[in-house]
């Protein structure tokens, strides 16, 4: 466990591998380490003092470029310290860890700013409506000519409401799982 002391004196016990709190540890007992102020922050800045967020974020476009000189464009041109957590949330929830879960690990008060971060991959949403449709039985009720209506009724309302994605994303779905008839 690692304890996070936060804005407004809340603190907060985040878990961490075994492995970070081994690196943590011998950090913290070698030489390079030194608790300048007694506050026990982990990192200080050259100037001996804790970093501060815009340091932090310095930090961060300062690497982000160096990325993208060997990589370029692999980094967006903008990039912020929330981004991060942005990121890690979504990951978190795209490899099916609860959303309370990763409401606990950010340190959020509430669930809806959980969902605020962690935002659905619309890829793996369609990958996983795929698979579950994969096994849903269906008994078609409709024969070739109800089917092509159908198919027809589905195709026209996709070409009266194209300004919506969510259509052409549900049209993608039903389309393909209905066969056209001969």
């Amino acid at each position: 466990m690692i304890v996070l002391h936060r804005k407004g004196n809340k603190v907060r016990r985040l878990p961490i591998s075994k492995d970070l709190s081994t690196m943590i540890t011998c950090y913290l007992k070698g030489d390079d380490y030194v608790d300048w102020d007694g506050l026990g922050y982990l990192f200080y800045s050259q100037q001996h003092a804790p970093y501060t967020r815009f340091a932090i974020n310095y930090m961060i476009n300062s690497w982000k470029k160096g990325v993208n000189e060997i990589y370029p464009n692999a980094l967006p041109e903008h990039i912020h310290p929330h981004m991060i957590r942005h990121s890690k949330a979504t990951h978190l929830l795209d490899e099916g860890v609860d959303l309370y879960e990763i409401k606990m690990f950010l340190g959020h008060a509430s669930i809806e700013t959980t969902q605020f971060y962690a935002t659905p991959n619309l890829g793996k949403i369609k990958e996983d409506i795929e698979k579950a449709a994969a096994n849903i039985q269906i008994n078609n009720k409709y024969d070739e000519l109800k089917t092509g209506e159908l198919i027809n009724f589905l195709e026209n309302l996709l070409n009266i409401n194209t300004k919506s994605s969510s259509s052409v994303y549900l049209f993608e779905l039903i389309i393909p799982s209905i066969s056209r008839p001969p």
